[in-house]
């Protein structure tokens, strides 16, 4: 097994590992989970700007929350080798609180690089978005330019850093 190969199973994992956590919050508390974590394009998913990004989008996230009435509990926060997780529970619905997080998504300064899941207490699956995400560098659909391969690591990379550094130095 190469190395890429070894990460990219490890990186499967983790994701396994966080949808059997957001399930398991959401039998606990029988309530909505929020997940909340960056969309990181390549590799690495851990340094020292992705968590100042972090800290500072997940308190804008919870700012927005309250002035929108809605009140969040920190249930836990940890960093795994897909980069910085948080994860809320809410006492709203949980189709309120997606319409909320796809706000926030759109009018945060770097809520495109945002991953916002809401997972109710009676589904198993994720609420939707609705539409589809529009690509970091062009105008297409991002799952369409993924699937083509439109644009090299190295470019998605590149604008990530670039939009993420702008925004730690504000």
């Amino acid at each position: 097994m190469t190395e890429i190969e070894a990460i990219q199973k490890q990186i499967l994992q983790a994701k396994e590992v966080r949808w059997i956590k957001q399930h398991n919050l959401k039998r606990e508390y029988e309530s909505t989970i929020i997940s909340f974590k960056f969309n990181i394009p390549s590799w690495p998913k851990n340094s020292i700007e992705i968590k100042k990004a972090f800290q500072k989008s997940r308190f804008g996230f919870c700012s927005y929350m309250k002035n929108n009435h809605q009140e969040l509990s920190l249930l836990e926060q940890n960093e795994t080798i897909l980069g910085p997780e948080a994860f809320f529970l809410a006492k709203e619905d949980p189709a309120k609180i997606k319409k909320l997080s796809i706000k926030f998504e759109e009018s945060y300064i770097i809520g495109r690089l945002l991953d916002i899941d809401v997972l109710g207490p009676h589904s198993d699956q994720h609420i939707e978005r609705g539409t589809k995400r529009k690509c970091y560098l062009c105008n297409n659909i991002a799952i369409y330019c993924m699937r083509e391969k439109k644009h090299t690591p190295i470019e998605l990379r590149l604008f990530f850093n670039t939009l993420l550094k702008n925004f730690v130095e504000e």
